[in-house]
């Protein structure tokens, strides 16, 4: 047992604040760099014609996908972290949180392989378009096979935070968490660029950051 003047478990401590700290601004820097690469990219109804637009400006569009797996790994390093220190605490259901901080790290994964697919087919675009169109297509797609993930992440994350902390604002939170998970499933039955795929990933970026705030300013309670 560490006493608690001991400089051991002192420096415990500080390593515990610091890590949530760090994970609550990556829940808000990273939502915010993904919302940075929103006005620049294409709005168009098929793959096709998307990586058409892309490819008008190879470099920048590298460059906002870049921005944007930056942004995403921040923010999915942040969920992790956020549910591995729910996990580690003595809250209801907290248990709940475990499977959460596992499976973020895997929707993360997939997301930047479908990444590498789409720069990969901006760069082969010039010399093998019908290739390109094929492989843009697969990372297209690859995006829904996160959605399992997500549903079961976001819905594992948000009951931890309804049912283990009495702060209106966590429940809130938690709530909203929840209602990011049942959009995510949802979008699954409607396809890319539904009204569910926007609600899904639109919520999981401001409820972030919301959640980041809240975590900064101390406001977790139990």
């Amino acid at each position: 047992m560490l006493d608690n003047n001991s400089p051991n478990y002192l420096t415990m401590v500080e390593v515990i604040m610091n890590s949530r700290s760090l994970a609550s601004w990556f829940l808000i820097i990273g939502p915010i760099l993904c919302f940075a690469t929103f006005p620049f990219w294409p709005q168009e109804p098929t793959a096709s014609e998307e990586l058409t637009e892309l490819v008008k400006n190879g470099q920048q569009s590298i460059l906002l996908l870049l921005l944007f797996t930056t942004g995403m790994t921040l923010l999915f390093c942040g969920l992790s972290m956020a549910s591995r220190e729910i996990a580690g605490s003595d809250t209801k259901n907290s248990a709940l949180a475990i499977p959460a901080a596992i499976l973020f790290p895997i929707a993360m994964a997939v997301i930047a392989i479908g990444i590498a697919f789409n720069i990969g087919a901006l760069q082969m675009y010039e010399t093998s378009p019908d290739m390109a169109q094929s492989v843009y297509l697969i990372a297209y797609y690859s995006f829904e096979g996160t959605g399992v993930c997500l549903f079961l992440s976001f819905a594992l994350l948000g009951t931890a935070l309804i049912t283990g902390y009495e702060s209106m604002i966590c429940k809130i939170i938690g709530a909203l968490y929840v209602v990011v998970a049942i959009a995510h499933f949802s979008s699954l039955f409607f396809g890319p660029n539904s009204s569910a795929d926007f609600v899904g990933f639109i919520g999981m970026f401001i409820v972030s950051i919301l959640f980041g705030i809240v975590s900064l300013r101390g406001q977790t309670q139990e």
